[in-house]
């Protein structure tokens, strides 16, 4: 918990590229998009506040998981979600 509230006192300013690279549909309904400045990670249960931690990591509102994204450099083809309890899952890129 402590990385997220670091990042929240002191949150970092994602590039256009990187923001653009990860929004789109993933698998299983799945979305990342950006508006009014902000990141939204939707699926079936709503739509959630995505908080940038550190090394392509953010955490969801309200949610006891993390998506992390391989590479900050390239247009991602998957997220890895990590939850709380060690479980992990890999939800592949559908469409931009």
């Amino acid at each position: 918990m402590i990385p997220l509230y670091k990042s929240q006192l002191n949150p970092q300013t994602l590039s256009t590229e990187f923001i653009n690279s990860i929004t789109g549909e993933y698998g299983e309904g799945r979305k990342i998009n950006f508006e009014n400045g902000i990141l939204h990670f939707i699926n079936k249960n709503g739509k959630y506040k995505m908080t940038y931690i550190n090394d392509n990591t953010f955490a969801i509102e309200d949610k006891e998981y993390r998506l992390k994204f391989p590479d900050s450099k390239s247009t991602p083809r998957y997220y890895d979600a990590f939850w709380m309890d060690g479980g992990s899952e890999k939800s592949n890129r559908i469409s931009k």
